[in-house]
């Protein structure tokens, strides 16, 4: 078992037989006096590479061997805190490339669960308001479905595509980045580990996005009259959704960058990012429509 030294003294290299390694970038770091990477820049302290407990495997779902429902929804709500979240998922711990896109995936999805069961509900809910009889509004779902028309379905459904392609537009962008800041030698999958848990909202906003759109929250109307700028209704949420998923991208990815990476300048970096992918969604929309 390797015996960790004090965060500030530098280890006893005599003593140590196994090859410890930079996670971020997998230098080898024997003889090194200074807990910082000269390959990558990363900064540590050396009782997080040389304590092999704090190379377990952790609570999120990539690790999970069973109760993989309860790893997912446990790695999901934890997200939520990425202040707590970034600093108990360090690069030590190994990366499952296959779980982790898997988890991204059904993350994103989960979007549209939330989003469809709203769709489906919102008619049942106008037919009871109406009839206030729950066999009634039954039999007057279809009628109900017709008079909301699909243009709101069809604006959540393309806001959920957005949100699809988000964390790889936004991987790409972070890559672009991380090169720029002579920080290439990290391992791309460290980046892409970052991203994908920043981006695992899609339960959340499904339900941020279609409760305000059936609600009529935002009208083009009313914006053009206080801003003079015209929207379609569908463009409107479109970049609203882009603005929302923007925001809560960077406010999780500066703390991933902070904590995790241990870059310099971490939350300009998930700022800039952000608005660099931000910008493209709205160009892209505003081409279409």
């Amino acid at each position: 078992m390797t015996i960790a030294p004090p965060a500030s003294n530098p280890p006893d290299w005599s003593a140590i037989t196994d090859t410890i390694c930079c996670p971020l970038c997998e230098y080898d770091l024997r003889g090194l006096s200074v807990p910082r990477c000269p390959e990558c820049g990363y900064q540590f302290d050396w009782p997080e590479l040389l304590d092999a407990d704090r190379r377990a495997k952790l609570f999120v779902f990539e690790h999970a061997i069973n109760h993989y429902r309860r790893a997912f929804l446990r790695t999901s709500i934890a997200g939520w805190a990425p202040w707590s979240f970034w600093r108990r998922l360090q690069p030590q711990q190994p990366i499952d490339l296959g779980r982790l896109r898997f988890y991204s995936l059904i993350s994103v999805l989960l979007y549209f669960v939330s989003a469809g069961a709203i769709v489906l509900a919102t008619p049942m809910v106008a037919a009871y308001a109406e009839k206030r009889d729950l066999i009634m509004a039954l039999l007057d779902y279809d009628m109900a479905m017709s008079n909301i028309g699909s243009s709101i379905p069809v604006t959540i459904a393309l806001c959920g595509f957005v949100y699809l392609i988000w964390p790889w537009l936004s991987f790409v962008t972070l890559r672009i980045f991380t090169d720029s800041m002579r920080r290439a030698n990290v391992n791309t999958a460290h980046v892409l580990r970052c991203t994908l848990y920043s981006c695992d909202a899609g339960f959340v906003f499904g339900i941020l996005i279609s409760l305000p759109a059936y609600a009529q929250v935002l009208n083009p109307r009313w914006i053009a009259f206080k801003t003079g700028l015209l929207f379609e209704t569908t463009e409107l949420y479109l970049f609203v959704a882009a603005l929302l998923f923007s925001i809560l991208t960077a406010i999780r990815l500066a703390f991933a960058y902070r904590l995790y990476l241990r870059f310099p300048h971490a939350a300009a970096t998930a700022i800039a990012s952000q608005i660099i992918v931000f910008l493209a969604i709205s160009f892209v929309v505003a081409t279409i429509f």
